[in-house]
């Protein structure tokens, strides 16, 4: 896939940062107000109302001034135009939305020099709320002069005081929080402030709008959500708070997977959607069997998922981006600690210095999950095939299995905050599955004129871990540059071992065949980035580089056969930049590019990314969006002969000498618009996803030996093709102070295509879903809280083994007489919490449904051997094996305490 030459890295940032300067530089100004001399600045507020539709609140003393000179005020927004108004008026505002517009006097930090040697005295601090989140615009001010500064959006603030009057005290004012004084000399030593918000009577309040726990972020390529809110869409959390399971019940996000916690986007495969925990790159984001994710969402703050266009900084996935992020201030100590009847999880946070603060959060299984009460309160008939002996009945052709699953992670993270310019996070990330699925089964059956036992084994033991480490740092350099920095390194490896045998013993029949595998993979990975940050006006300009090194084993062996033996190493080196360019005040444009450099295969790839949206009013934004990203880290999926699906991390390679797995590239589009008002709103994406280098790895004849009742280990080969998702993603919200409910429906085709299938034309895609509806209700009554989801999915397309009749060839795999669907999943999850005190701690109880019909949803179908059977009077070989369901009816307690 050679698309561009190595120069592409000068040239390409040469012209997009000539495109942003020259961009920056433009001249036709939206906005212009001619300022009179000696004009009253009440005058000034009515013709800027009148001219820009804008409404001012402000105290008496604002208007009583007047202009000085005659001057011309030019901008592309009306937030800069009134940046230089009111700053030559030494005036604050904020503007609330697009209209409305709070103004009020600077503090006058200028003050009559003492003649004294007692030098002035630096008042500089920081002010942040109970959680440790900044306050903006609180007064500071001294009390005996008219001395002052207002915090700022990031609550620092700063100004001079004369050394005299260091004995008098500081006022802290904003209101909905306590006023506080204090002396200076004491501030001085602890200059990090807390306030604690108050309670106040008011008059009649008219609510405009409430905000809600989640944004479509039409200003922002990405659907931006707080933990709570990402919790509220479970009604049935098996473990407590599971922030990547709730992700799923986000618009464009498969949710039809019970035993997967995997962020599929838009027909994109689970390992195509970048996972980034605190700056931690996480492979494989699901622990075992059911619906568990690896992370534990009482650690994450915020989540964002990006389904068009990733952040200009990141790279490398082809499917979009989930990004986790945890808190990064500590004000005080805080923990919580939630139990259930299959896990525990505990998080600790806590200052432990002036400006240093730690988070700590674990969890884990008890014993064996799937032998919990959690998946056996429901009394469930006994499979009587499983370990016993069955008189005069035949095998069942598929049988259902049950594993045994042990699992933790762990999370923790250090920050440091030396000064209000300045700040480092420490991360690190663990988790670790622990997998059994065996069984023995002996039954009889009548074959022609005689009675012949069977003897099955089977067995398969598997474990995977992720591990990770960050470091990340941002800070503001000289000449209003900001810095952001970060350095990573993390691992996911996985073994196991599967074998089967079956045996038949008669008078005159014996028969014996078994079939064993053992797997390897890991993948390592060190990396680093630097970006920095230009602002110019309203608008940004960034660039930066980013390098990490792969490292990549794998084995697989069949039997005594080794199909798969081998380590390698690969780097990737890549420069990006971008420009936020702010057109209007409702006109948007993020427009940047990255250029990748990949060693294994000796060439350049040159993404470029574009996101824009415009205002057309108060309530409704159109958007848009196209990328195109590459990625070099594949999960190949390897169908052993048993039809046994093997997940596979490799490393690309694109030199025609070499074991060659293409760069995967994908073109994404999306057209849409985001309206609200009030307590509804709705979000419309249309979009169309090209693939390149789509790969399937299998077997090019599938057939079964009649004298070993076992599928032949026919010649592997792997498969390069295209693909292509489209579709609509519809969601729509409403939220009031008693209900909030959500609806999400996608509309899709996700279709792939090799030469070898079907002469090249494009079939269902396994994971095509045609029809995705989700539907979250939450009712909140006093202290109690019900809630309840619905969720139903197409049912997937899969290659019916049992319909072939005998050698498949690979032309033929996906015929239409030989793909069939799948049943539709669906099912129904019920919730009901209780919120009570315990002294001065919070504490919940719960009762949870999952799938309160007992659907009886199927995962996947695996064929194991041709089994002898008796057919109108003949002797003939029937495929058997199992089917994979997914979780029954399930009641789980819940019970969670925060202090």
């Amino acid at each position: 896939m050679k698309l561009v030459n190595k120069k592409t890295y000068v040239s390409f940032l040469i012209c997009t940062i000539g495109l942003c300067f020259a961009l920056a530089a433009q001249t036709s100004y939206r906005y212009t107000y001619d300022m009179e001399d000696g004009i009253s600045f009440e005058q000034i507020l009515k013709d800027l109302e009148t001219n820009y539709d804008l409404q001012f609140s402000f105290p008496s003393e604002v208007i009583g001034g007047k202009s000085s000179d005659k001057k011309r005020y030019q901008a592309n927004d009306v937030q800069s135009l009134l940046t230089q108004i009111f700053g030559d008026a030494d005036l604050l505002f904020q503007m609330t939305d697009n209209r409305r517009v709070l103004l009020r006097p600077k503090r006058n930090n200028n003050y009559t020099k003492f003649e004294t040697s007692i030098p002035d005295i630096l008042i500089k601090g920081y002010i942040e709320d109970s959680k440790g989140e900044p306050i903006e615009f609180v007064d500071v001010a001294l009390d005996t002069l008219y001395i002052g500064a207002t915090s700022d959006e990031r609550g620092y603030f700063e100004f001079s005081i004369p050394g005299i009057v260091s004995d008098r005290k500081l006022s802290f004012h904003l209101v909905g929080y306590e006023t506080i004084q204090m002396k200076v000399a004491e501030f001085l030593k602890r200059p990090k402030m807390q306030m604690t918000a108050s309670v106040f009577e008011l008059g009649e309040v008219v609510v405009i709008e409430t905000i809600p726990s989640i944004g479509f972020a039409p200003l922002e390529p990405g659907i931006i959500a707080k933990t709570d809110f990402l919790k509220s869409l479970t009604s049935a959390p098996l473990i407590g708070n599971d922030i990547i399971r709730a992700v799923q019940f986000l618009p464009g996000v498969a949710v039809s997977d019970d035993l997967s916690a995997e962020v599929k986007i838009r027909g994109s495969q689970g390992d195509e959607t970048l996972i980034m925990l605190d700056g931690i790159p996480i492979y494989k984001a699901d622990h075992y069997y059911g619906i568990f994710g690896s992370v534990n969402g009482n650690h994450v703050n915020q989540t964002t998922l990006h389904k068009n266009s990733m952040p200009i900084q990141y790279g490398g996935k082809t499917g979009g981006m989930l990004e986790m992020n945890s808190k990064n201030y500590f004000a005080e100590s805080e923990g919580i600690v939630d139990a259930n009847l299959l896990t525990s999880a505990m998080t600790i946070n806590t200052p432990i210095g002036k400006d240093i603060g730690l988070s700590i959060s674990g969890r884990t299984t008890y014993n064996n999950a799937a032998d919990s009460k959690l998946f056996n309160w429901i009394e469930q008939p006994e499979d009587n095939f499983v370990e016993s002996i069955v008189e005069s009945q035949d095998r069942p052709l598929l049988l259902n299995t049950e594993p045994v699953i042990q699992f933790y992670d762990l999370n923790a993270k250090l920050v440091y905050r030396p000064s209000e310019k300045h700040s480092a996070y420490f991360s690190f990330f663990k988790g670790y599955d622990d997998y059994d699925n065996s069984y023995n089964i002996a039954y009889r059956q009548q074959l022609l004129a005689q009675s012949v036992e069977g003897l099955e084994l089977y067995q398969d033991q598997e474990t995977w871990n992720n591990i990770g480490a960050s470091m990340k740092y941002r800070g503001e350099l000289d000449e209003g540059l900001d810095l952001e920095a970060s350095f990573y390194t993390s691992k996911y490896e996985f073994s196991g071992g599967l074998s089967t045998s079956i045996e038949f013993q008669g008078n005159n029949y014996n028969r014996l065949a078994s079939i064993t595998n053992q797997k390897y993979n890991a993948i390592n990975d060190i990396g680093g980035s630097a970006q920095i940050i230009k602002p110019l006006g309203n608008h940004n300009l960034s660039f930066g580089v980013s390098i990490v090194k792969h490292e990549m084993d794998f084995l697989f062996q069949v039997n005594e056969k080794k199909p798969f033996d081998f380590n390698v190493t690969a780097e990737l080196a890549s420069l990006f930049s971008e420009f936020e360019w702010q057109v209007t005040n409702d006109w948007r444009i993020n427009l940047g590019g990255r250029v990748d450099f990949y060693s294994r295969a000796e060439d350049n790839y040159l993404g470029p990314r574009l996101y824009t949206s415009y205002a057309i009013d108060d309530n409704l934004t159109i958007k848009g969006a196209f990328s195109t990203n590459y990625q070099f880290v594949r999960e190949v999926t390897h169908y052993t002969p048993l039809r046994e699906p093997i997940e596979i991390f490799l490393l690309t390679n694109e030199d025609p000498g070499k074991r060659n797995y293409p760069v995967g590239r994908s073109d994404n589009f999306m057209l849409g618009l985001t309206w609200s008002q009030k307590n509804w709103a709705i979000d419309i994406e249309l979009y169309n996803k090209d693939l390149d280098g789509v790969v399937e790895h299998t077997q090019a004849l599938l057939q079964y030996s009649e004298d070993e009742n076992q599928p032949k280990h026919g010649p592997y080969i792997t498969l390069f093709g295209q693909g292509n998702s489209k579709g609509v993603d519809f969601s729509v919200s409403y939220s009031d102070k008693l209900y909030t409910g959500w609806l999400a429906y996608t509309l899709s085709k996700t279709t792939n295509q090799f030469q070898e299938i079907q002469r090249n034309e494009p079939f269902l895609a396994q994971d095509d879903r045609r029809h995705q509806f989700k539907l979250v209700n939450q009712i909140k009554k006093g202290n109690w809280l019900f809630s309840g989801n619905y969720v139903y999915a197409s049912g997937r397309p899969y290659l019916d083994l049992e319909s072939a009749s005998g050698n498949l060839e690979l032309m033929d795999f996906f015929s239409d007489n030989l793909i069939t669907q799948m049943d539709a999943y669906s099912r129904i999850d019920l919730g009901v919490e209780y919120g009570f005190n315990i002294s001065k701690t919070k504490a919940t109880v719960g009762l949870q449904v999952f799938n309160l019909l007992d659907r009886a949803n199927v995962d996947y179908i695996q064929y194991v051997y041709a089994v002898p059977v008796v057919r109108q009077n003949k002797l003939v070989s029937s495929v058997s094996g199992n089917t994979t369901k997914l979780l029954d009816r399930t009641l789980n307690l819940s019970f969670k305490v925060n202090w």
